[in-house]
């Protein structure tokens, strides 16, 4: 009785009672009841369990796997190598009742990229003993790159975001073959060099555990926040890797962020106004990084509705600091008016400016008009008067104040000095029409009466500079004599006059 394994060689020799002899061949023959051992090799490395074990996928790379299924037997020998790829967990049962058509022949073979795999192994020898092999670990192949999505949301205007903007991140690993390796690390990373200068960098997502596979899909977000990220050129860049080794990078660029107001400046030209308020030409000066010309109003008609002459826009920059880019224009007021000057700007994120100054003033280029008529203009000899006399002073101007009125008379009788009469007040006509500022300079008239009614040489001149410094003609000078006294006759004989 053969009981124990071993490779046997037996030979037989019969001897019968008269020493006749029978010898019987060598024959070799093999005892073996311990199944055959192996492994399975993963890249070279043991990937194989003495027993049966719950697997999953835990070995994640880009490139196709090498698998190689190695048996021994030292007693029989093997007979067999054979495989299963499983893109499933298996149950010991399950491995075990396999058809012996799904065990492919063989001990090497790739699992090549975008496939995953569960290797089972079968070694038998060749006295019929099977062992069954057991991997540690699932393995994923995969060579796609995963997928990103990012939509940015956030209150906008002309292009430009007006506060913190939210991106929001969608990834996904995308199958292939019937697989995927899972997302193990999402990260971010926002910056900032035109205008401030400001960078920040975040893992937002990451899968530790390398045990199982990753998700297929992530989403979440991120906010970058107006008050650090004050720029036309933000740039988010979103970097996604799978278990694999697969790495996808998506960027936004020249994301704008403005939260910054226009700055408004109005200067007027050197030419120094009169009285406080007469200008002829103002540069209007915007600092401001998105600047529209089509959002800045501005007003500054005048009452009669003549417009200014306005320039074209030009732009200097500012540097890296763009909410110092300046943009200039000027406006000509060239006609006579009441101008009033307003401005509102809007830029394009909708950061709005108003300019606060009341800037009104008067353009006047128009010289007054002074004109004097005499109610009495009888006169016996040329500039002799026999009655009461009353000057009428007449100016024509719309931008009138009496004070500005220098009149000088002088009063001589009998070669003595006399008191100048009184000059009545001013009153004025015309000065609040809604005609033309032309129209309205030709019926603005300012009238002051003078009565000259005592006997005397008189003589009259007057001038007048209105509020913008014109000056009115020279008027010549009035010479007259008033004498209200009858002359006196004296008849004289040898000793008397009578």
């Amino acid at each position: 009785m053969f009981e124990k394994d071993a490779n046997y060689i037996a030979e037989f020799t019969y001897m019968d009672l008269a020493g006749r002899k029978v010898s019987i061949a060598p024959r070799r023959f093999t005892v073996d009841q311990t199944a055959p051992k192996g492994e399975i090799v993963v890249d070279g490395q043991k990937n194989s369990a003495e027993s049966w074990r719950t697997v999953s996928f835990s070995l994640f790379q880009r490139d196709a796997y090498q698998i190689q299924i190695t048996g021994e037997d030292v007693t029989a020998g093997v007979a067999s190598v054979k495989y299963y790829c499983s893109k499933r967990p298996l149950s010991e049962e399950d491995v075990k009742n396999l058809p012996s058509k799904e065990w492919v022949k063989g001990d090497a073979f790739a699992v090549n990229p975008d496939q995953q795999c569960i290797v089972y192994g079968k070694v038998e020898d060749l006295a019929g003993n099977i062992c069954f092999l057991y991997p540690v670990s699932g393995m994923i192949t995969e060579c796609s790159e995963p997928k990103i999505k990012m939509t940015l949301e956030g209150e906008k205007s002309g292009g430009v975001y007006r506060g913190d903007v939210t991106v929001k991140i969608e990834a996904e690993d995308l199958q292939a073959g019937d697989t995927y390796s899972g997302i193990q690390q999402v990260f971010y990373h926002v910056a900032a060099e035109e205008n401030v200068q400001a960078d920040k960098e975040e893992i937002l997502f990451q899968k530790e555990d390398h045990q199982t596979r990753g998700k297929a899909r992530w989403e979440g977000a991120v906010v970058i926040p107006a008050e650090v990220f004050n720029s036309n050129d933000v740039r988010v860049q979103v970097t996604v890797k799978d278990f694999a080794g697969n790495e996808k990078t998506e960027n936004k660029e020249k994301i704008a962020i403005d939260i910054t107001p226009p700055i408004l400046h109005v200067q007027y030209d050197d030419q120094m106004p009169v009285n406080g308020n007469y200008y002829r030409k103002a540069t209007i000066t915007v600092h401001e990084r998105n600047f529209d010309e089509k959002t800045l109003k501005i007003q500054a008609g005048s009452s009669e509705g003549r417009q200014p002459i306005s320039g074209e826009w030009t732009r200097q920059e500012g540097g890296k600091n763009t909410d110092q880019d300046t943009y200039v224009c000027t406006m000509l007021f060239r006609e006579d008016g009441v101008y009033k000057l307003s401005l509102n700007c809007t830029d394009k994120a909708g950061n709005q400016t108003i300019y606060e100054n009341d800037d009104v003033f008067v353009i006047d280029q128009t010289a007054p008009v002074i004109r004097v008529s005499y109610q009495e203009q009888t006169e016996r000899t040329k500039g002799y008067y026999h009655k009461p006399r009353t000057a009428v002073i007449s100016i024509q101007e719309k931008n009138f104040r009496p004070e500005d009125v220098a009149i000088k008379i002088t009063a001589v009788l009998d070669g003595e000095e006399q008191k100048a009469p009184e000059i009545g007040m001013f009153t004025s006509e015309g000065v609040d029409s809604e005609t033309s500022s032309q129209n309205r300079e030709r019926e603005a008239v300012h009238r002051a009466t003078i009565l000259y009614d005592k006997d005397g040489t008189y003589t009259f001149n007057v001038s007048y500079t209105d509020l913008a410094g014109n000056m009115a003609k020279e008027y010549p000078e009035d010479r007259f004599t008033i004498d209200r006294t009858s002359p006196s006759v004296e008849i004289c004989g040898e000793q008397v006059c009578k």
